[in-house]
């Protein structure tokens, strides 16, 4: 009579179920949690005690989550975790919870506590303080957070207290009559104190009334067209925060008055030091930012520009004439003339109408030379290109060619 194979199997199944059950014991001995847990979830039909070690492996892999939460600078969700796992707890890991509690809320009090920090480096002492109470609401024992907390209290004790002295000062100001020391010492007071709501209204309202004095004087400036004084007055109107788009536009039109006003004692300053060529230049760009108040003067400044700069031309045409640099003459001659108005500049045209008769006969006697150099004449040279020299000793290259024959000869 055959066995049957039942028994067998039956023994087998123990055995496989015996193995998962030490491996799990042996995983959970070395920590390997998740190992033990998958191991001991291999175990079918477990039993209580089984499921007890299932449970208790189950506790051990949400804590060591919760402790790499807190490693890993994620303190919020390891708190999370941690509250749903403490009623599932054995008392003998109380401690290690408290430890990471602890540690967690250590974590979210130092990043409250360097956002404080940060707050207070760019001077916002209200968000430094509530970040640093925000850290000691995780933290009530936090020596950082009170330590500093204690820190900017102090000194924005100490700024209150200037703050207040400020104020009262400014009231002794206005009570003298200096509005302008009252508005100095109001302005310090608001960033002073620690509600400058008060302090904030008197330099609005006393800073509006010195707005206001400030355009009527620049108004009497601009009666008396005394614009730089204006200018002034203006914009000391708008640095004291007035908003009255006529004193912008006047603003801007004394800066436009100002700037073409600069511009035309450039240009002026030019002409008399005689440098005409960048006078004209800068009187030119004047032009350009030129006002209204400015026409006659920049007409006055060019047409000196002008009367200066053909006088110059004229002198130096007349001292070529005389030394018979009669090219370079006519060169300016014809500047002058080009530059003239219908009537002429002075005898201009007679002076350049006789310089072209005389140059007209240089260039025959300058032709001559060149023929008899080239039919071997050399004496006829010699004497064609003194005739022309006699006429012009700059005309063309007739001393060039002289001195290279004397030579010669």
């Amino acid at each position: 009579m055959r066995k049957s194979p039942l028994p067998l199997l039956l023994l087998a199944l123990i055995s496989c179920q015996s193995s998962l059950l030490d491996s799990g014991d042996s995983y959970f001995r070395q920590q390997s949690y998740l190992q033990a847990y998958n191991a001991y979830m291999s175990i079918e039909d477990a039993d209580a005690e089984v499921q007890q070690r299932i449970a208790t492996t189950r506790y051990f892999l949400l804590e060591d989550m919760v402790r790499d939460f807190s490693n890993r600078d994620q303190p919020d969700a390891g708190l999370a975790l941690l509250k749903k796992i403490t009623p599932l707890a054995p008392d003998s890991r109380q401690q290690v919870l408290e430890d990471l509690d602890l540690r967690c809320r250590n974590h979210i009090a130092t990043r409250h506590f360097d956002l404080a920090l940060q707050f207070n480096d760019i001077g916002d002492k209200n968000s430094a303080i509530r970040e640093l109470l925000v850290a000691l609401t995780w933290r009530d024992d936090f020596s950082p957070a009170i330590e500093r907390l204690a820190i900017i209290t102090e000194r924005e004790q100490m700024r209150n207290a200037q703050g207040e002295e400020k104020y009262l000062d400014a009231i002794a100001q206005l009570e003298a009559g200096s509005d302008v020391r009252a508005r100095t010492a109001f302005m310090h007071a608001s960033h002073l104190l620690t509600d400058p709501k008060l302090a904030s209204k008197r330099l609005n309202a006393i800073s509006e009334n010195l707005a206001e004095e400030a355009m009527r004087q620049a108004q009497l400036y601009l009666d008396a067209q005394q614009t730089g004084m204006a200018w002034v007055a203006v914009k000391n109107a708008i640095h004291l925060g007035i908003d009255d788009p006529a004193a912008l536009a006047i603003a801007e039109r004394l800066d436009d008055i100002l700037r073409s006003q600069a511009h035309l004692i450039s240009a002026d300053i030019k002409v008399r030091a005689g440098d005409h060529e960048l006078a004209k230049l800068t009187i030119d760009k004047a032009a350009e930012h030129s006002v209204v108040e400015h026409t006659a003067l920049l007409i006055e400044i060019r047409n000196r520009n002008t009367d200066l700069q053909q006088e110059q031309r004229y002198l130096q045409a007349r001292a070529y004439e005389i030394d018979s640099q009669l090219s370079h003459a006519s060169s300016l001659y014809l500047q002058i003339y080009s530059d003239s108005d219908e009537y002429g500049y002075r005898d201009t045209e007679q002076r350049l109408a006789n310089i072209t008769a005389r140059l007209s006969e240089a260039e025959l006697y300058y032709q001559q030379a060149l023929l008899a150099a080239e039919n071997g004449d050399a004496e006829g040279h010699m004497q064609m290109l003194r005739s022309v020299l006699q006429l012009s000793i700059d005309y063309k290259d007739a001393l060039h060619l002289f001195d290279m024959a004397n030579r010669v000869n």
